[in-house]
């Protein structure tokens, strides 16, 4: 499962977008992994969550 991440910088001047990958572990943790960015990643008990986790102020689009 991959998910966009649109992110909103501080000073709203540039957007970007990455690319996110989402996996179910186990049951009740999922890993969310930033490509390109191999130290952006984090875990969560459910998709959001981990999204959440990675720290970055984004929406989903």
């Amino acid at each position: 499962m991959t998910a966009k991440i649109l992110l909103k910088p501080a000073d709203k001047s540039t957007d970007f977008s990455l690319t996110a990958i989402i996996e179910q572990e186990t049951e009740g943790k999922y890993q969310a992994m930033v490509l390109g960015l191999p130290e952006c990643k984090a875990e969560g008990s459910n998709r959001d969550e981990a999204i959440a986790n990675l720290g970055l102020r984004s929406q989903i689009v």
